[in-house]
């Protein structure tokens, strides 16, 4: 993302059938990655593990919601200079004040949700 400095993990989404995410989560997990989390229509796993993560693979429903919802938000922070400013002001926030993966998630997500909202792109 251009002017937009992060940590040095890679978020990769896959896209399945709806009925298919959490077989291919687990498929996922067979095959050596760190599964974290399951919810409906979402998985996600990290690689190599929680604790030291490289990447981390989301597993949603293609065109689903939470496909639509991700696709959105990286496509309004790279048309966008001004939300990446105020996403990347989010991030600092949440990193901290966050004790771990999931509170940092939490903090900026009101950011990420007002910002898809103002820019009308919530699926």
């Amino acid at each position: 993302m251009p002017d937009l400095p992060a940590k040095d993990v890679i978020d990769v989404i896959v896209g399945v059938k709806v009925s298919s995410v959490q077989n291919a989560a687990r498929a996922l997990k067979m095959a050596g990655l760190d599964l974290e989390g399951m919810k409906p229509g979402h998985c996600w796993l990290a690689w190599p593990s929680r604790r030291h993560r490289e990447s981390v693979v989301h597993v949603v429903a293609f065109e689903g919601t939470e496909w639509s919802a991700r696709i959105a938000f990286r496509d309004l922070l790279r048309e966008d200079p001004a939300a990446r400013a105020e996403y990347f002001e989010a991030k600092k926030i949440a990193a901290d004040a966050a004790s771990g993966w999931s509170d940092y998630t939490a903090a900026k997500y009101p950011t990420v949700a007002r910002l898809l909202t103002r820019t009308n792109r919530m699926p």
